[in-house]
């Protein structure tokens, strides 16, 4: 049987002190910066003595290296890896032992990555997702321009249970449920590696939104490219967080593909003007306002 013991604490004449925010720049201390020409999350990481851009992918699981950062470096003997990018077409590639990529003051653990063919016209070097991100506590501030990957943080904010789905063959992904104009949507996963947000296109009949004139062309993981549209909502909202005049663009259902109910994406644009964190460690997940 577990006890559970509730301490009460009772000031006499004096109150507690104040709790002072850690200032920007402590916040930044040890971070990467994030690069601001990429409309998703990427960051200045080192490895073999050069900077390369590293895109942080929460869309993602496993690791990938670019072509030509991956000239020279040997093959896995006898292993191929299969994955699949948000149209759902199976690629196949090649895959690398990846040793000393540093993202600020962290050293990643040698990991295994596939060759990437779209990184370099994408311009980054490396990818990294989940399996990757899992010891730290991830901590970034998209409009500030720091990413960082802690053991601990340096305040104590107010964090929420993080959902983790599991997908087939074992992958997690971060659901989280969001409120758009007073409809509850479930299961929408976050992703940094994700330029905007999407909408599973069958919701939209229960969505109080607007079509955009403008179109565009996306591309993902496995180097489709598909003609798209966009719509506006007034409001999201998750984790008592709201981004007023939110876009999404309409897409399939990916449930099937991945295995779990997903209605939709969490994109790079809903985390602007918040700092957000992803206790790994501890599963727990925050969203809070940037100052000023």
């Amino acid at each position: 049987m577990r006890h559970v013991a509730f301490i009460v604490l009772v000031g006499c004449g004096a109150s507690a002190p104040a709790v002072r925010a850690p200032s920007p720049e402590a916040l930044a201390a040890g971070c990467a910066r994030i690069d601001p020409s990429f409309g998703n999350i990427v960051v200045t990481g080192h490895w073999r003595g050069r900077e390369v851009p590293v895109l942080v992918d929460t869309g993602a699981n496993q690791g990938s290296v670019a072509p030509s950062l991956a000239t020279g470096l040997p093959e896995r003997p006898g292993e191929r890896v299969h994955f699949a990018g948000a149209s759902g077409e199976i690629k196949e590639a090649a895959a690398y032992d990846i040793d000393g990529l540093a993202i600020g003051s962290v050293t990643l653990a040698k990991f295994a990555a596939h060759g990437d063919a779209i990184a370099d016209g994408a311009g980054y070097g490396f990818s990294i997702g989940m399996e990757h991100l899992a010891p730290y506590i991830v901590d970034f501030d998209v409009d500030a321009g720091w990413f960082c990957l802690r053991d601990r943080l340096p305040d104590q904010p107010r964090l929420d249970a993080m959902t983790l789905a599991t997908e087939h063959g074992g992958d997690k992904a971060i659901s989280v449920d969001v409120e758009i104009g007073g409809v509850l949507v479930r299961s929408m996963i976050l992703d940094t590696g994700a330029g905007i947000s999407t909408i599973n296109e069958d919701l939209l009949p229960s969505l109080r939104y607007r079509r955009l004139g403008a179109k565009g062309e996306s591309l993902d993981g496995s180097g489709v490219r598909k003609d798209e549209y966009f719509v506006e909502v007034d409001g999201l909202c998750a984790l008592g967080a709201c981004a007023a005049h939110h876009v999404l663009m309409p897409g399939e259902d990916l449930s099937r593909l991945v295995g779990y109910p997903q209605r939709g994406i969490l994109g790079v644009p809903f985390f602007r003007a918040r700092r957000v964190i992803l206790d790994f460690p501890h599963q727990r997940i925050g969203f809070i306002a940037s100052r000023g």
